[in-house]
Protein backbone atom coordinates (compact mmCIF):
# COMPACT_ATOMS: atom_id res chain seq x y z
CA UNK A 1 0.00 0.00 0.00
CA UNK A 2 1.66 3.28 -1.17
CA UNK A 3 0.32 6.88 -0.34
CA UNK A 4 1.78 10.04 -0.81
CA UNK A 5 -0.23 11.51 1.62
CA UNK A 6 0.77 10.00 4.87
CA UNK A 7 2.49 10.47 8.54
CA UNK A 8 5.07 8.99 10.84
CA UNK A 9 4.88 8.12 14.58
CA UNK A 10 8.62 7.77 16.19
CA UNK A 11 9.68 6.92 12.69
CA UNK A 12 7.24 4.09 12.20
CA UNK A 13 5.28 5.13 8.57
CA UNK A 14 1.41 4.70 8.93
CA UNK A 15 1.54 2.21 6.03
CA UNK A 16 3.64 -0.09 8.65
CA UNK A 17 0.41 -0.11 10.93
CA UNK A 18 -2.20 -1.16 8.02
CA UNK A 19 -3.90 2.63 7.24
CA UNK A 20 -3.60 5.43 5.19
CA UNK A 21 -4.25 9.56 5.61
CA UNK A 22 -7.51 9.92 4.59
CA UNK A 23 -9.00 13.24 3.87
CA UNK A 24 -10.65 15.93 5.91
CA UNK A 25 -7.19 15.72 8.12
CA UNK A 26 -6.22 18.78 10.03
CA UNK A 27 -3.14 20.34 10.92
CA UNK A 28 -3.30 24.05 11.40
CA UNK A 29 0.04 26.25 10.32
CA UNK A 30 -0.68 27.76 13.60
CA UNK A 31 -1.72 27.42 17.15
CA UNK A 32 -4.83 29.49 18.17
CA UNK A 33 -4.00 32.18 20.42
CA UNK A 34 -5.30 32.86 23.93
CA UNK A 35 -5.72 36.97 23.97
CA UNK A 36 -5.65 38.87 26.90
CA UNK A 37 -7.41 42.35 27.49
CA UNK A 38 -9.97 44.38 29.15
CA UNK A 39 -13.23 45.76 28.15
CA UNK A 40 -14.62 48.61 30.06
CA UNK A 41 -18.08 49.32 30.70
CA UNK A 42 -18.58 52.95 29.22
CA UNK A 43 -15.26 52.87 27.02
CA UNK A 44 -14.40 52.55 23.62
CA UNK A 45 -12.13 49.71 22.79
CA UNK A 46 -10.58 47.45 24.73
CA UNK A 47 -6.92 47.58 26.71
CA UNK A 48 -4.89 44.92 25.10
CA UNK A 49 -2.16 43.10 27.09
CA UNK A 50 -0.96 40.66 24.19
CA UNK A 51 -1.31 37.00 23.48
CA UNK A 52 0.21 33.60 24.30
CA UNK A 53 -0.16 30.41 21.69
CA UNK A 54 -2.45 27.91 22.91
CA UNK A 55 -2.01 24.17 22.36
CA UNK A 56 -2.35 23.07 18.38
CA UNK A 57 -4.45 20.15 17.92
CA UNK A 58 -3.96 18.15 15.35
CA UNK A 59 -6.69 15.46 13.91
CA UNK A 60 -5.97 12.94 11.24
CA UNK A 61 -8.40 11.03 9.54
CA UNK A 62 -7.36 7.13 9.22
CA UNK A 63 -8.09 4.62 6.46
CA UNK A 64 -7.64 0.80 6.81
CA UNK A 65 -5.84 -1.06 4.16
CA UNK A 66 -8.90 -2.91 2.92
CA UNK A 67 -6.20 -5.80 1.22
CA UNK A 68 -5.06 -6.97 5.01
CA UNK A 69 -7.23 -9.62 6.70
CA UNK A 70 -8.78 -8.99 10.13
CA UNK A 71 -6.19 -10.51 11.99
CA UNK A 72 -3.06 -9.15 10.58
CA UNK A 73 -4.96 -5.59 10.71
CA UNK A 74 -5.71 -6.18 14.51
CA UNK A 75 -1.74 -7.07 15.09
CA UNK A 76 -0.47 -3.43 13.16
CA UNK A 77 -3.51 -1.63 15.09
CA UNK A 78 -2.18 -2.58 18.26
CA UNK A 79 1.16 -1.92 17.27
CA UNK A 80 -0.22 1.55 16.82
CA UNK A 81 -2.18 2.19 20.11
CA UNK A 82 0.88 0.64 21.24
CA UNK A 83 2.84 3.21 20.12
CA UNK A 84 1.49 5.60 21.33
CA UNK A 85 0.81 4.29 25.28
CA UNK A 86 3.12 4.25 27.71
CA UNK A 87 3.73 1.20 30.32
CA UNK A 88 1.78 3.42 32.41
CA UNK A 89 -1.30 2.74 30.34
CA UNK A 90 -1.13 6.63 29.55
CA UNK A 91 -0.98 8.67 26.79
CA UNK A 92 2.90 9.06 25.51
CA UNK A 93 5.24 11.45 24.03
CA UNK A 94 5.82 10.88 20.72
CA UNK A 95 6.98 12.79 17.82
CA UNK A 96 4.58 13.46 14.67
CA UNK A 97 5.57 13.90 11.04
CA UNK A 98 4.30 14.21 8.10
CA UNK A 99 5.10 12.76 4.50
CA UNK A 100 4.69 16.63 2.43
CA UNK A 101 7.26 18.20 5.43
CA UNK A 102 9.22 15.58 6.73
CA UNK A 103 12.07 17.65 8.19
CA UNK A 104 9.27 18.90 10.38
CA UNK A 105 8.26 17.16 13.16
CA UNK A 106 5.64 17.57 16.53
CA UNK A 107 5.77 16.45 19.78
CA UNK A 108 2.35 15.10 20.42
CA UNK A 109 0.01 12.99 22.87
CA UNK A 110 -2.74 11.24 21.49
CA UNK A 111 -5.91 12.58 22.84
CA UNK A 112 -8.65 9.41 22.25
CA UNK A 113 -8.31 5.82 21.61
CA UNK A 114 -9.44 4.01 19.15
CA UNK A 115 -11.35 0.93 19.63
CA UNK A 116 -9.06 -1.81 17.61
CA UNK A 117 -11.75 -4.32 17.63
CA UNK A 118 -14.86 -2.42 16.44
CA UNK A 119 -12.18 -1.11 13.73
CA UNK A 120 -11.70 -5.06 13.23
CA UNK A 121 -14.76 -6.70 13.54
CA UNK A 122 -17.41 -4.24 11.77
CA UNK A 123 -14.68 -3.43 9.27
CA UNK A 124 -15.20 0.31 9.84
CA UNK A 125 -12.49 1.23 7.31
CA UNK A 126 -12.32 4.46 8.75
CA UNK A 127 -11.27 6.39 11.97
CA UNK A 128 -9.85 9.41 13.50
CA UNK A 129 -6.64 10.01 15.46
CA UNK A 130 -6.42 12.95 17.56
CA UNK A 131 -2.92 14.44 18.85
CA UNK A 132 -2.36 17.59 21.09
CA UNK A 133 1.09 19.49 20.89
CA UNK A 134 1.57 21.24 24.07
CA UNK A 135 4.62 23.15 22.72
CA UNK A 136 2.69 24.46 19.78
CA UNK A 137 5.54 24.25 17.23
CA UNK A 138 6.85 22.25 14.56
CA UNK A 139 10.38 21.34 15.17
CA UNK A 140 13.12 21.65 12.00
CA UNK A 141 16.52 20.63 11.62
CA UNK A 142 19.15 22.61 13.38
CA UNK A 143 20.45 25.52 10.87
CA UNK A 144 24.42 26.18 10.83
CA UNK A 145 25.57 29.09 8.78
CA UNK A 146 29.13 30.03 8.90
CA UNK A 147 30.29 33.89 7.67
CA UNK A 148 33.70 34.85 7.44
CA UNK A 149 33.79 39.03 7.70
CA UNK A 150 37.36 40.04 6.28
CA UNK A 151 36.46 43.31 6.26
CA UNK A 152 36.20 46.33 9.40
CA UNK A 153 33.16 47.07 9.84
CA UNK A 154 31.84 43.70 8.71
CA UNK A 155 27.78 42.92 9.08
CA UNK A 156 25.88 39.12 9.41
CA UNK A 157 22.41 38.67 10.00
CA UNK A 158 20.90 36.02 11.85
CA UNK A 159 17.25 35.13 10.63
CA UNK A 160 14.81 32.84 11.86
CA UNK A 161 12.60 31.50 9.40
CA UNK A 162 10.66 29.06 11.42
CA UNK A 163 7.30 29.97 13.07
CA UNK A 164 7.84 30.22 16.54
CA UNK A 165 10.14 32.50 18.50
CA UNK A 166 14.19 30.69 18.68
CA UNK A 167 16.91 31.54 20.37
CA UNK A 168 20.06 31.77 18.09
CA UNK A 169 23.63 30.51 19.73
CA UNK A 170 26.42 33.49 18.70
CA UNK A 171 30.33 32.17 17.96
CA UNK A 172 32.90 33.99 17.16
CA UNK A 173 36.30 32.97 16.54
CA UNK A 174 39.14 35.21 15.48
CA UNK A 175 41.22 33.95 12.82
CA UNK A 176 43.47 37.11 12.37
CA UNK A 177 46.93 38.11 14.11
CA UNK A 178 44.76 41.27 15.00
CA UNK A 179 42.96 41.62 17.71
CA UNK A 180 38.59 42.36 17.34
CA UNK A 181 38.36 45.97 18.45
CA UNK A 182 34.46 47.43 18.82
CA UNK A 183 32.53 43.95 18.34
CA UNK A 184 28.74 44.97 18.52
CA UNK A 185 25.83 42.36 18.59
CA UNK A 186 22.81 43.99 17.60
CA UNK A 187 19.28 42.57 18.96
CA UNK A 188 16.39 43.83 16.64
CA UNK A 189 14.00 41.70 17.54
CA UNK A 190 13.68 39.84 21.34
CA UNK A 191 13.00 36.55 21.75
Amino acid sequence: MSNTRGFSIDGTHCNDYGIVMGEGSRRPLAPPTKDRYLEIEGLIGAHYFGSDFRSLEIRVECEVDQELTADALQVRLRALAAALTGVDGKPKLVTLSFDDETAKTYDVYALKKFDVKRIVAEKVGEFRLQFICFDATAYGAEVVTEENITISPGQFTVENTGTAPDYPVIEITNNGEDPVEELTITIETEV
